[in-house]
C-alpha cells in the first residue's frame, strides 16, 4: 500500500490520535527492539506517516497542539481506496531441491481488500490448501513436500481480490543426483526366502536425477517358485551420475503337510535353508 502522510506543523507539543482514540507515542511506533516500524511514525516536524494502511485504518485523525498559553487541535479524514494485487517483485522465482528433500516458494502480494494466494501445480491444478504432497501457508508460501522428478516445472502463483488479480510464475528444479534403491546408494544385500509354487516379488525401487534406467541381471518374480529358482538376483539402476547395485540372495522354502487324527487336510509345516526372510547383509 502507498504510505500517507498526515501534516501537522505545532509549536512546542503535538500528540496524534488515531480514529479509534489511541494516542500514538514512542512505544507504538516501535517494535521490540526500539527501531521504528512501518506502520505509524512521527517526524520531528509533527508530520505523522501511515503506511500498510487498510480499510480498517479510514477514519479521522487528530492532531493536538498544546503550550501554556492554550491548545489547538486539527481533524484529518483519510479515506482508502481499493487497490488491485501485486506480487512482490523481489520474489526468488526458482528453487532447487533435492529429491525426498521439501522446497517451498514465496508469494506475497499487497493490495485491498487484502488479496487470497492461490497456487497451480505443473499439472495445471489448483492446489488444496494441505495435501500429502503440498501445504499452503497463510502468508501465501507454498511448501513442496518430499520433492521427486515428477514435481519439476512451473508453479504459478495467483493473488486475486474483487478488484483484480497479478500472476507470477515459478520455477522448481530437481538437482542432479545419483541412483539409489529402495533409499540406498551403491551396493545393498538383502536375503530373501520364496514359498514353494508361489509368487515371490522382489523390489526394486530406484529413484535418480536424471531418471535411472533399470534393470535385472536375472529375471524376477517368478511365477511357481522352485529349487531352482535359487540363487543370487541383481537389480542396477544406472543414469549419467552413477548407479547403484541391489543384489538379492533368494533361498527356496517349500511345505510339507502333518496328518493329525482328526486333521484330514493336514497342518503345513515349513522348511527352509539359509536365513529368514528379509534379512539384511550388515
Amino acid at each position: 500500500f502507498k504510505p500517507i502522510f498526515s501534516y501537522c506543523i505545532c509549536v512546542l507539543y503535538q500528540v496524534d490520535v488515531l480514529p479509534d482514540g489511541t494516542v500514538i507515542n514512542n512505544a507504538l511506533q516501535s517494535d521490540d527492539s526500539g527501531v521504528r516500524n512501518r506502520r505509524f511514525v512521527i517526524f520531528d516536524n509533527g508530520t505523522l506517516l501511515l503506511q500498510q494502511m487498510g480499510k480498517k485504518d479510514e477514519g479521522d485523525y487528530t492532531c493536538h497542539a498544546k503550550n501554556k498559553l492554550g491548545r489547538d487541535e486539527r481533524k484529518v479524514k483519510v479515506t482508502v481506496t481499493p487497490d488491485a494485487p501485486k506480487i512482490s517483485p523481489e520474489s526468488h522465482l526458482l528453487a532447487t531441491a533435492r529429491l525426498g528433500e521439501s522446497a517451498k516458494f514465496v508469494c506475497q502480494a499487497t493490495g485491498e481488500p487484502r488479496p487470497r494466494i492461490l497456487w497451480i501445480s505443473p499439472g495445471h491444478h489448483i492446489i488444496s490448501v494441505s495435501s500429502d504432497r503440498y501445504q499452503v501457508m497463510e502468508n501465501g508460501v507454498l511448501v513442496v513436500k518430499r520433492v521427486t522428478l515428477a514435481d519439476e516445472g512451473k508453479y504459478t502463483c495467483i493473488a486475486r481480490n474483487p478488484i483484480g488479480e497479478d500472476v507470477k510464475n515459478f520455477q522448481m528444479e530437481v538437482e542432479t543426483q545419483e541412483p539409489s534403491i529402495n533409499g540406498i546408494t551403491g551396493r545393498s544385500t538383502s536375503r530373501v526366502l520364496a514359498v514353494s509354487y508361489q509368487t515371490t516379488q522382489l523390489d526394486c525401487k530406484a529413484e535418480a536425477n536424471p531418471e535411472p534406467r533399470v534393470s535385472w541381471i536375472t529375471s524376477y518374480g517368478q511365477q511357481g517358485v522352485r529349487k531352482t529358482d535359487e540363487g543370487r538376483y541383481a537389480c542396477v539402476a544406472k543414469n549419467t551420475r552413477g548407479e547403484a547395485t541391489f543384489w538379492v540372495d533368494l533361498k527356496y522354502v517349500w511345505l510339507t503337510h502333518i496328518v493329525l487324527p482328526g486333521h484330514g487336510d493336514g497342518l503345513p509345516s515349513a522348511h527352509h535353508q539359509g536365513p529368514g526372510l528379509g534379512d539384511q547383509d550388515p
